[in-house]
């Protein structure tokens, strides 16, 4: 028995895609990778302190950006890595005051 997709979903998922499309617009010192529902930002710097104050700068933009356009970040699904010579340095990133 051969069954239609749901036009309710594929509606939904394009339209999801076609809202959340500027998201790059909003951090110009990152790159922004969409893929489905999730956000990967990905920067890099000379040092660890402008990575770090970069990261910071962007996740405010982020966060700007999503209540805005009445989305939430979900703060204990966030993480980050650190590459390179500085990998096992632990650094505190906030968002609203909460730590990552």
């Amino acid at each position: 028995m051969w069954s239609a997709p749901r036009i309710s979903t594929v509606l939904g998922l394009l339209l999801f895609l076609l809202y959340v499309n500027d998201i790059g617009n909003c951090a110009s010192d990152a790159c922004i990778k969409l893929f489905a529902d999730d956000t990967d930002v990905v920067l890099h710097g000379k040092s660890l302190e402008n990575t770090v104050n970069k990261a910071n700068n962007t996740l405010s933009h982020l966060s700007a950006w999503f209540c805005a356009n009445k989305l939430s970040l979900c703060i204990n699904k966030t993480s980050y890595s650190i590459l390179g010579k500085h990998a096992n340095d632990e650094r505190n990133t906030t968002v609203h005051g909460t730590s990552m």
